[in-house]
């Protein structure tokens, strides 16, 4: 298992899909029949920090399949920084959805609240205190903390 590999699959298989909700961000999905191939991609992906769920999606004619999705938009990006120089037939919608997630100020706010979030947990605070202050929820400051310990890791 490999980006080529993934980016392949992706190629045949996946989707990504605009997401709306006060701003606009992505959702990246792979499809697949059974989950064990689904599984195998999870894996890698694992190892890169992201971090994804696979869904059963039932059909009403025939045989159930299987979705692998992340909607992270930090695992969004780096999907597709990952596959964009090997993908061809979602090339030009991976250029172009890299492209807006570059330039949305809202990136900017995010990573300022991520560095708040970083600083008041190097002072001791509690992560529910932290997303008190911070005004996010308590989910969103453990997934920025974990983030960051990847990061040292590294």
């Amino acid at each position: 298992m490999d980006w080529s590999y993934i980016a392949g699959f992706f190629d045949g298989e996946g989707s990504i899909v605009k997401i709306s909700g006060g701003s606009y961000s992505y959702r990246i999905a792979i499809a697949q029949n059974s989950t064990d191939v689904l599984e195998q991609i999870q894996d890698l992906l694992d190892c890169y920090g992201i971090h994804s769920w696979i869904t059963r999606k039932k059909s009403k004619v025939g045989n159930d399949g299987y979705h692998l999705a992340f909607a992270k938009q930090s695992s969004v990006i780096l999907f597709l920084e990952q596959i964009k120089d090997i993908v061809i037939v979602k090339h030009d919608k991976v250029i172009e959805v890299l492209e807006y997630l570059s330039t949305q100020p809202w990136n900017d706010i995010k990573r300022q609240q991520a560095n708040d979030i970083i600083e008041f947990h190097k002072q001791g605070y509690s992560q529910r205190t932290i997303a008190a202050i911070v005004g996010i929820s308590q989910g969103k400051v453990w997934n920025v903390l974990q983030e960051e310990e990847l990061k040292l890791q590294s």
